[in-house]
Order: C-alpha cells, then structure tokens, then sequence
C-alpha cells in the first residue's frame, strides 16, 4: 500500500547500498476527488459559437476554468484567501480513448463506453447508454476487474456521490414524479441504477437553483459492476447501498473526515455541461444565468458548479492531508462547421485538471500544462498506483500515468538508481517510472510493483506472488512468474525469456501480455490464471480492445493451462505451440510453425 513506501525506500537504502536511490517521501496522495462532466472538448479544430464549444480559454462561458488556468483563481477557503491555481496543473494532450492522430480508428462513444473505460481499462464492447438492468439491453457487467472492485479487495474504500439519487419523495416512494429536494435518511439509501428525470415537487438545486433534476446511471461508474452494484437489488436492503451517496452527503462527509479513499463525484446532467436548464426553470434558468443559451449555457452550468464545489473539498482535512481533487471530462465531441472529419483524433482533446497542494510546480506563475500523451487508461494506472492494487487493469497496461502533474515523486520514485537487487515483500507497494534503474535483479514475493515510464531492470525479474505491472519499460535479463498475476504492456522489452509457470486462477485474475518485445522465449505452461496474450482484431467490441500483439524472437509455448487462454496477432520468430489447453482461441498469429491447438487459428 501507498504508506509502505516510505518503509520500502529505507529497506532499498539498508539492504542494496544505493547511492541516490529510493528517496523518502511524505506527500504521497491519500485522498482522491474525482468530478466528472461530459461532452465538451477541452480544445478542438474550431470555436464553433453555434456548436459544441471548448472549455480552454473560454473565459465566457467558463470563467472560473479560465482563472485557474491562468493562474488567478482564488477562493476564501477556511477564512483565508487561497490562490488555487498555485495547486492547478493540467493536461494539454489528453485523448479519447483509442483516439489517433489521424482519427481513423475505433469509436468509443457515447458516455458509458467511457466511464466504464475510467473503471475498467476497456468499455466491453458497449457502445450505447443503457442502464445496468434495463429490461432490454442492460449493460451490467459480471467482472472483478476494474478499480473499485480491486478497491474492495484490498480493504480500501470508494464512494460514488450522484446528485440528484437518494431524495426524499411525497406520497407514493419510489415516484420520481413526485421527487422532492430533500436527501433520504441514511438507512433508506439505495444503488441507483436506474434513470430519471424532471422537476421537484419542493426545494431547489443547491448549484444552480433550479427546480430541475436529472439524474443519469450511464455517468455512475460503480453502478455497472455486480460487485460494486449489489445486483438487481433497487431498496436499500442491498449491501452496496451505503458506497452510493447523495451528492448532499458530501459536504457532511468532509466536515467530519469521513470521505472514503477514492471518492467519484457526478453532478447531473445539467451541472455537468451535458444538457442546459430549460428558460423556465425557476432562478438559474431566468434570471442568474440570462443571456447564456445552447452549448453557452451548458459550459456556464458546470464551471458555476466547480467553482462552488472545489473551495469546499479543498476546505477539508481530507484535502489538505495530500488530497487531491481531478476535474474529468468523459468524452470528445464534433464541434460542427468546419470541424475536422473525426471527434477522434488528436486535435481534440479533453481535460484533466489536477488541483492538490503536491500538483505540479507553476512555471514561470503559471500552472504547469503537461504535453504528456493521456487517456482514461492514464488515470486508472494512477489510481491503481496510489492505491497499490495491481496489476494494471486492461488497457492501463499501455498507458502513462498521470506522474508528470504532480510533483517528483509524489506518484512513483522517478531516475532512482538501485545497484543491487530489489525485493518486494508482502503489503509493500512501490512505483518505478521516469527512467528508474534498478542494476540487480527484482524479486517479488508478494505486495505490488508497477515498472512504468522508461524504467529498467538490469537483471531478472523474479516473481513468486503479488501483482506485477511493466509497461513501457525494460527487464535486461529473463522474467519469470511461478506465481503471483501480471500486466505486461505496450513498449514493454524483455530481452531474455518471459516464463509463466503454476500461476493460480480465481475471477479476478488475468494475466495480459500486450505489446511486448521478448527476446528469447515466451512459454505460459500450467497455469490456472486466465490470459490475454496478443490482442483481438476486432478493437471497438473487444473485451481487451487495445491490447496489441508481441514480438517474440525465439518459441513461443502455450501448454496445459486449465483457464481461457487468447493469443492473438503475435508475431513469432520460430515455432508457435499450443497443447492441452482446456479453452484457447486466438488468430492473426505468424510463426514459421503452427503446432498443436496453435494450428486451428
């Protein structure tokens, strides 16, 4: 876990020797705040005044976004005036997931493909906005995972704060028709999973002061996850109940610092820029926000929102104690006239705002605008890194994380130099990234280590148990898994043998190898553990939708794994075997020779 990594650096210190290595730190993350909102690109090809607008630098419609990006945000915050922007860094280049320069590839919209995407590293081959339990279509998913289940697991809390869910209503209960804006009492909250909208019978918004509701699941997360979800239970005898909140709840959860570990925060759908207050809609809709129409109005509604919410999280012992607050926007949009053929391309992008007092440095007064390559996939590793779950979940495994707007080695212990060997013991977490070098081997007997960014080992990587994650990083001699489950992803090079042999099975274990470059043998042989090694063609429905295939320049053996194995699109330089495998399927493979199950393909 993340506060063991003060104890691993001074145990690298003791046992290796190293000269500049694992630093101690006190500012890891311990809290995080996750606000999302919906539809609008944070830059885009064209400023579409009739259209889909952007929210950078639109100090119109988005005045309070504008000041805390260039640098004269402020807020009276527990009595004192707080420049907030002096804890703001943000993203210059993040991406809808599976997005290209060119654009031409797989759609990942609408919303829910995404916020399932934020939670799982992939969207199920779901591309539509339906509830979990919709009598026709329904989308909920059976899996373990994705992070707030791997959450549960180890012990760490989540909560999922819906405005809009859990309110009181007159006469019959259960009639949205007849909804006030009064929260139900703790006892009677429920996991709202299903959709509703319209206008209370009583009170107003406490954002915007309108009479209207609308609440959406499709922008609730955890609500799709048996595990998270309770199943089809509607009332509040359903043990998931108390992990999803009125949004109401909140401001009692920060004054008596009981938020949870990971907390994720969905307005609805009107203080989330998704969809505008009607014009007769008391208060906002009329008088506070007159003049504002379309997209305009929209933009308006969820910067009014953030400015009020992020001073009072910020107010919090939960923040101050190295909390940190994300402002996310699910998906790019088309801007209309002019715009360029595809919503999917690099040139528009969405935002990722990081506020927290270990946020990136100002530079030169100005906060700290990070070019790094992000998607949704960047933010679940990160997540996955401050908590110490592992290994990355789907396509976290190809991503970067998020390391680069905070502070160094606030996310991950970054250019360390290990000369010796390095060993990961049980309960332990450690992060490896931006160019770390470990000279020895790396041994891990349990806990949870991420290799990321450009890191290498020199020697082998040795695994008897734990969760292990390599991305975008180099093992200089063999890895070897008798144990313990991994995400081996994109840009990964492992110059000797990549070996898996006994690992265990269970739900919640899948083992991926994506992208990687293996310079002698690849051999998966008796496992229970489930694997994914190569990717599917077919990206859009895919389950693993960008996990690409591996060079291997020896054999590759894939023999009496008793769990479903995939091996796809993987590129072997000698012979390719697969025998008494009790369920493979794979495709797309090249090998100079095909044995076995290998030659069904």
């Amino acid at each position: 876990m993340v506060q063991n990594r003060f104890y691993i650096r001074l145990c690298a210190l003791f046992l290796v020797g190293t000269l500049g290595s694992l630093k101690a730190s006190a500012s890891d993350i311990k809290k995080v705040f996750v606000i999302a909102l919906e539809n609008h690109n944070w830059t885009q090809p064209v400023s579409n005044p009739g259209g889909i607008q952007p929210v950078f630098n639109n100090p119109i419609n988005a005045p309070f976004i504008y000041s805390l990006v260039n640098g004269t945000a402020t807020a009276v915050i527990n009595g004192a005036t707080v420049n907030i922007s002096q804890q703001t860094s943000y993203a210059k280049a993040y991406y809808n997931a599976l997005a290209t320069p060119t654009g031409n590839n797989p759609s990942i919209h609408p919303s829910e493909p995404n916020y399932l995407w934020a939670e799982a590293g992939t969207n199920f081959g779901v591309l539509n906005d339906n509830d979990p339990f919709a009598s026709s279509g329904g989308t909920n998913q059976n899996t373990v995972r994705h992070l707030s289940g791997f959450l549960q697991v180890a012990g760490r809390t989540w909560r999922s704060y819906q405005e809009d869910a859990d309110l009181l209503t007159t006469g019959m209960t259960n009639m949205p028709g007849m909804l006030t804006n009064t929260p139900l009492p703790r006892a009677s909250w429920t996991v709202p999973a299903t959709s509703f909208s319209g206008n209370f019978v009583s009170g107003f918004n406490a954002y915007n002061g309108s009479s209207q509701y609308n609440y959406a699941t499709k922008h609730n997360p955890m609500a799709y996850f048996t595990d998270t979800n309770g199943g089809p239970n509607f009332g509040p005898s359903n043990p998931l109940s108390q992990s999803h909140a009125p949004l109401q709840q909140l401001q009692f959860d920060l004054a008596s610092n009981t938020v949870a570990d990971y907390n994720w925060i969905t307005p609805n759908q009107y203080n989330d820029m998704h969809t505008a207050l009607s014009a007769s809609a008391p208060i906002k809709g009329t008088e506070v926000i007159a003049g504002f129409t379309g997209d305009g109005l929209q933009i308006k509604q969820g910067d009014d929102f953030l400015k009020q919410l992020v001073p009072m999280i910020m107010a919090s012992q939960a923040y101050r104690d190295h909390g940190v607050i994300i402002i996310w926007t699910d998906e790019t949009e088309p801007a209309g006239a002019g715009d360029t053929p595809s919503q999917n391309d690099f040139q528009h992008t969405l935002a990722e705002i990081v506020i927290s007092a270990d946020a990136h440095a100002n530079v030169n007064g100005l906060p700290y605008g990070s070019p790094v390559v992000y998607t949704h996939s960047s933010d679940l590793l990160t997540m996955q890194e401050i908590f110490g779950v592992g290994p990355a979940i789907g396509d976290a495994a190809n991503a970067t994380d998020l390391s680069d707007l905070f502070n160094p080695g606030v996310i991950s212990d970054d250019n360390v130099n290990v000369k010796g060997n390095l060993t990961i013991s049980a309960g332990q977490s450690i992060t490896l990234s931006q160019g770390a070098v470990v000279n020895g081997n790396v041994m891990v007997n349990g806990g949870t280590l991420f290799l990321t960014n450009g890191s290498r080992i020199g020697g082998n990587l040795q695994v008897s148990s734990g969760d292990v994650t390599v991305t975008n990083s180099t093992v200089g001699g063999n890895a070897q898994f008798n144990g313990g489950s991994f995400s081996i992803g994109s840009g990964t090079v492992i110059q000797g043998n990549l070996q898996a042999n006994g690992l265990p099975g269970g739900s919640a274990i899948l083992n991926l190898v994506c992208g990687a470059s293996i310079g002698g043998n690849l051999q998966y042989q008796n496992n229970a553990g489930a694997a994914v090694i190569g990717g599917p063609t077919v990206l859009a429905t895919s389950t693993f939708a960008s996990c690409p295939g591996n060079v291997v320049n020896g054999n590759m053996q894939v023999d009496n794994n008793s769990s479903q194995i995939q091996v796809y699109n993987n590129k072997v330089k000698n012979n390719l075997q697969c025998q008494q495998n009790s369920s493979i399927q794979g495709g797309g493979d090249t090998a100079r020779n095909q044995q076995g199950q290998c030659s069904a393909f």
